[in-house]
């Protein structure tokens, strides 16, 4: 049974700025306009396309019209992104479920408890039930970036895989412009094939550790490869490390919608990465000890370290699924 606590919400709202410095962020843009004006990385089709092993690339994304490889949009973390826009009022924004990892599937009827803000604790703002299409619409107050869910559940799907792990997502960006914001739930006969891949286990059986999905995406929310991900004991600063023995965390990346233990880093067609055996802080509806994803990689050839992109709260449950989103969008802004 779930406990319940009473949690803060984040919600950022932005100004423009009166400042008439060039460099500063033109409200009137498109984030992708702005990405090639401001002297960002710019989105070309001419970026080479990379593995998930080997050393250490620049990062790279990669454009599912297309099928080619491009240069990922990293312009809200320049300089000139760091002028807020005015937000616009109240906007609807679409949560669309489907099932992970390594499927793009809908899922109708899966039960939605939504939160503003970083985390699934406390009373949520707004509960509903996936229709067909595995979509719930609701309304986004001015100003918000980030929303968190607890997926739990599903009522008749008409589907043959409805055995639902419970899932919490954090922080998922609201990309703008307002429109769906990808959200994943887990089958349990999926988890079952990662950790006989990945663990050399038919099953999954230890419901007092946790698991970890996350991703790595660019400013337009936009798969990265060549990207790293680490869970961090935000109390020491100190790395979770991966292990090989029983019952010691895992690390993996995933290449072609599978787990790959030969990989290194995340693959630009679809960057997740997950940790097995995770550590769990949130007992009887409170968080007991602090972690935090750390999402890093070379976001330009002179770098010659892996550059921290964001670094992000998380909430371990046992027996449950944490779904992360380490990294930065394009902030809303007025129509």
């Amino acid at each position: 049974m779930r406990q319940l606590q009473t949690a803060g919400m984040l919600i950022q709202l932005a100004a423009c700025s009166a400042n008439t410095d060039p460099t500063q962020t033109d409200c009137t843009h498109t984030p992708r306009e702005l990405a090639a004006d401001s002297g960002a990385t710019r989105l070309t089709d001419d970026a080479p396309s990379i593995e998930c092993s080997g050393e250490l690339p620049v990062m790279v994304g990669f454009d599912p019209d297309t099928g080619k490889a491009r240069a990922p949009d990293w312009g809200c973390y320049e300089q000139a992104a760091k002028a807020a826009c005015p937000v616009g009022p109240d906007m609807p924004a679409t949560i669309q479920v489907t099932y992970a990892p390594g499927n793009n599937v809908a899922l109708a009827g899966v039960i939605v408890d939504q939160f503003f803000g970083p985390g699934a604790l406390g009373k949520p703002a707004f509960s509903g039930v996936t229709d067909a299409n595995g979509e719930i619409t609701f309304q986004a107050p001015a100003g918000t970036e980030r929303i968190s869910l607890w997926l739990h559940g599903a009522k008749d799907t008409g589907m043959p895989l409805t055995d639902l792990e419970e899932v919490y997502a954090f922080g998922l960006p609201i990309v703008w412009p307002p429109s769906k914001i990808r959200a994943s739930a887990v089958i349990s006969a999926a988890v079952n094939t990662v950790f006989a891949n990945v663990l050399d286990s038919p099953e999954y059986g230890d419901k007092t550790k946790a698991i970890i999905l996350a991703v790595v995406r660019d400013c337009s929310d936009q798969d990265v490869g060549g990207a790293q991900l680490e869970l961090v004991d935000a109390a020491t600063n100190t790395v979770v490390m991966s292990g090989v023995g029983a019952g010691e965390p895992r690390g993996v990346y995933g290449r072609n919608a599978l787990p790959d233990k030969l990989c290194t880093f995340t693959s630009s067609q679809r960057s997740e990465w997950m940790l097995l055996n995770a550590p769990t802080n949130v007992i009887g509806g409170a968080i007991v000890h602090a972690y935090k994803l750390r999402a890093k990689g070379r976001m330009r050839a002179t770098d010659s370290e892996p550059v921290v992109l964001d670094e992000q709260a998380i909430e371990l449950y046992p027996g449950g699924f944490s779904l992360g989103y380490p990294y930065r969008v394009w902030p809303p802004k007025a129509p």
